[in-house]
């Protein structure tokens, strides 16, 4: 097994995801990212109870790039206080391998 990093993001929408998505993998900072159909959040902002349809987008990434992937999106992202969570991951070799083409 070889480890890679995970992060998680949510996203308004497909758009929004996808272009991120775009971003990241123009600027080599990722290998793969999925995003997942929409999935209701509901969460407390500014004291307030909302519930909202979002989509999550997974980054695969090398460990090595993870910091410059969480700056990237936190840069990009359209959320005034993006979720970006991150973890690390063990893949089987062969498929981490293609992380480095």
């Amino acid at each position: 097994m070889t480890k890679i990093s995970i992060v998680y993001s949510t996203f308004t929408n497909h758009d929004d995801a996808s272009k991120a998505a775009h971003v990241v993998l123009g600027e080599n900072l990722a290998t793969c990212v999925n995003i997942l159909p929409n999935h209701t959040a509901i969460y407390k902002w500014n004291g307030v109870l909302n519930q909202e349809i979002e989509v999550i987008a997974i980054f695969k990434t090398l460990p090595s790039l993870l910091e410059q992937l969480k700056n990237k999106l936190h840069a990009i992202h359209p959320y005034e206080v993006p979720c970006i969570i991150s973890w690390d991951a063990s893949a089987l070799e062969d498929y981490a391998e293609t992380f480095k083409a």
